[in-house]
Formats: structure tokens, C-alpha cells, sequence
């Protein structure tokens, strides 16, 4: 059942797969891999390009970037042999084994919920894992304390309720720069969409 601005039931069930599910079994029972499935309903040109396109835009090259829940490496992908030190965090070992991207310069088994990352990132991506089966609002706490002062998060949020309440969580932790609301992913002829977040970080004294 579609949400008030596009969130699918049938996007929530991929996000609640492991990747070795997702490579190893068939999406939705249409006889996909992972890789051959994003591509087919357009993730990889709705929010992984649209992610790439910004941090091009607004990134120096040579600038370390998190990319949080990172799967196979689909930023990396996108970003290709752009100058740009990336290091991939994820909480699901068996995604990072079956890391595809070439352009990372670590990987980690992570867990957001629970502590920020190790370093402090100019700028971080999370795309495909701000919804409700994986990273709650309160994650943005995590992610501020990830962020250099001048440091921005770009990320996906899926489902219309959701964002209202990350409107909300938000103003605790962080700016919301900008967003844009982009088509995502096309299952069975019904359109997806995803909001395309730009924050930045709030300081303690501010």
C-alpha cells in the first residue's frame, strides 16, 4: 500500500533484506540480482545519480566522505573515478563481503544507532536507509557528531509521514539546507519517490 507521497510497501520489504538476500535470492520473484534490479527500476539513475551530481557540484575533490549504509558501493559507483576518499560503513558484514565498488578507500562494520563514526567527515551520504525498517530520526544525533562544523549530510528519506517527522527531529541536530523530490524506484507501474536531503550540521551553541 502506497503512502501519502509515494512510500511502497514493496520498497520497505527490499530495504529489510540483507544484502546476501538480495544478491543471492530473486527480487520480488522476478528472477533479478541486487545490481540488475536497481538499475531495471531506476535507483541507480533517481537518488544514487542525483547524490553523485551534488557531491560534484558542491565537494572539492580530494575531500574524505562516509557513506553510511553503503551496501555493494552504489555511491561509489555513481561517483566513478572522481578524486574523492570515500570510506564505506555499513552494520551488515555480509554486504560489505559483497562489496562491488573500487574507489573506497576502507571499509567498516558499523552500527549507527549506537555510536557516530570514528572520524569526523566533511561529508556524509546516506541514501536508501533513512525509512522506517532501518535508521530511525534519532540517528541524526549520531550523524551530527560525525560532521566537521562546516561538514553536510546528503541523504534519501522515503515515506511523506517520515519526513514530517524528520522536519521535527531535525531542528535538534541539524539544518536542513535543501531537499528536492525526485522519482525513484518503478515497481509494477507504480512510481516511488524519495526526498533528497541536504543538512548541514547545527553546533552546540547555536
Amino acid at each position: 500500500m502506497k503512502g501519502v507521497l509515494g512510500y511502497d510497501s514493496k520498497v520497505d520489504e527490499l530495504y529489510g533484506k540483507s544484502q546476501s538476500e538480495l544478491y543471492d535470492g530473486k527480487i520480488f520473484h522476478i528472477g533479478l540480482d541486487y545490481n540488475s534490479w536497481m538499475k531495471k527500476v531506476g535507483w541507480f539513475e533517481g537518488p544514487i545519480l542525483w547524490t553523485s551530481n551534488w557531491i560534484r557540484d558542491n565537494i572539492s575533490l580530494g575531500t574524505e566522505i562516509a557513506d553510511v549504509a553503503c551496501g555493494n558501493g552504489q555511491i561509489g559507483l555513481g561517483l566513478r573515478n572522481h578524486d574523492y576518499i570515500i570510506d564505506g560503513y555499513d552494520l551488515n558484514p555480509n554486504m560489505l563481503q559483497r562489496f562491488e565498488a573500487t574507489n573506497y578507500r576502507d571499509l567498516f562494520e558499523h552500527d549507527m544507532m549506537e555510536n557516530p563514526l570514528p572520524r569526523k567527515y566533511e561529508c556524509i551520504t546516506v541514501i536508501g536507509a533513512f525509512n522506517p525498517s532501518h535508521l530511525p530520526v534519532e540517528t541524526l544525533e549520531m550523524v551530527r557528531d560525525s560532521l566537521t562544523d562546516d561538514g553536510k549530510l546528503v541523504c534519501t528519506i522515503s515515506d511523506g509521514d517520515f519526513f514530517k517527522g524528520w522536519q521535527n527531529a531535525q531542528q535538534k541536530w541539524l539544518n536542513l539546507d535543501s531537499y528536492d523530490y525526485i522519482p525513484s524506484i518503478l515497481i509494477d507501474g507504480e512510481q516511488s519517490h524519495h526526498f533528497m536531503c541536504v543538512f548541514s550540521r547545527k553546533n552546540d551553541n547555536v
